[in-house]
């Protein structure tokens, strides 16, 4: 499945220009915080069926729904609602996002639990307390910009672990070496590198990249 042509377009109008920086925030605000490339959307798949927290425009969700995926997914405040999302102004849902907390997931203990870049000092850190079920699939930068779990290393072991891209252009994530430019030449995520290497780099470096994990319940840790 191909990367979908509206953000395909997008990203690359964006990434055409000097100083693309407010042109991605503002795909970030419209549709993701992170690109959902085809390989990432098919690691969710497999894990399926899926119960999404802090679903924001529900692009992962529509993406995965086209794939026949079967997903529920949830946010405390789907844009286009009653209640202003502060992440997504002015942006509209791709698909059915419910409005629901942390307390949602209690409904869903038979559903892998996907979690895609839940933003610092949000309540998601706690929203392993609700869950019941046995896989978690994360989308994070290690705790930089987004929270890390509450003990989702003690009651989980990682199994999987995939590189990702985050559209957030202020972040400096580990430089790609010239092995990874060379891989990613010439797709969107190899323009994304390029982009990141041009610009002025005024921002705090991180050392780690945005990646999905897979986290298996360990036995006997279910409360």
């Amino acid at each position: 499945m191909p990367l979908d042509d509206r953000l395909r377009q997008d990203l690359e109008r964006c990434l055409a220009i000097d100083e693309p920086g407010r042109c991605l925030d503002d795909l970030t605000r419209r549709y993701t915080f992170v690109l959902p490339t085809p390989e990432l959307l098919a690691v969710v798949a497999l894990y399926a069926p899926i119960v999404e927290l802090g679903a924001g425009t529900g692009y992962w969700a529509y993406q995965l729904r086209q794939m026949g995926v079967d997903v529920v997914a949830y946010d405390v405040a789907p844009p286009g609602g009653g209640v202003e999302n502060s992440h997504h102004r002015g942006a509209s849902c791709w698909t059915e996002v419910l409005e629901g907390r942390r307390e949602s997931l209690t409904k869903h203990p038979d559903r892998t639990l996907f979690v895609c870049w839940p933003p610092q000092f949000s309540m998601l850190w706690t929203c392993l307390d609700y869950f019941k079920g046995s896989t978690v699939i994360l989308v994070n930068d290690g705790g930089h910009l987004t929270v890390t779990l509450r003990d989702l290393d003690r009651d989980f072991d990682v199994i999987e672990t995939y590189a990702a891209t985050a559209l957030v252009t202020h972040l400096t994530y580990r430089p790609p070496t010239e092995e990874d430019r060379e891989r990613n030449k010439g797709t969107l995520v190899g323009m994304i590198q390029e982009a990141e290497r041009l610009k002025p780099h005024d921002s705090r470096p991180f050392s780690d990249s945005a990646k999905l994990t897979v986290w298996r319940r360990k036995q006997a840790s279910v409360g």
